[in-house]
């Protein structure tokens, strides 16, 4: 939880270094949410069976992913860091089986 100012107690460098930290990791975590809810799952009320939520929401889950790969690779392929990105991404393919080098 962040720690907020008050007139006679102001925040200390450790109180105000934490703060930014905690704001980083909500503006991930809103993110993500904000991608999920593009696929109504969260965003209105699920109307399906339970037994099947827990495998969309992880299908849902696995197109995040997929993504969020998919975009660090086309970023690094076209950055000057090519040779060790090339290692990595054959190190990520027993993981990911489908992928492939284009």
């Amino acid at each position: 939880m962040q720690k907020k100012k008050s007139k006679k107690n102001p925040l200390t460098k450790n109180d105000k270094k934490n703060n930014r930290r905690l704001a980083g990791e909500r503006v991930v975590n809103e993110n993500v949410i904000g991608m999920l809810k593009r696929f109504k799952i969260i965003a209105d009320k699920y109307r399906n069976r339970r037994k099947r939520f827990g495998l969309r929401f992880n299908l849902i889950f696995g197109i995040y992913n997929f993504e969020l790969l998919g975009g660090l690779l086309y970023f690094y392929l076209n950055s000057s860091l090519q040779p060790s990105i090339i290692s990595l991404y054959t190190s990520l393919l027993p993981s990911y089986p489908n992928l492939a080098l284009a």
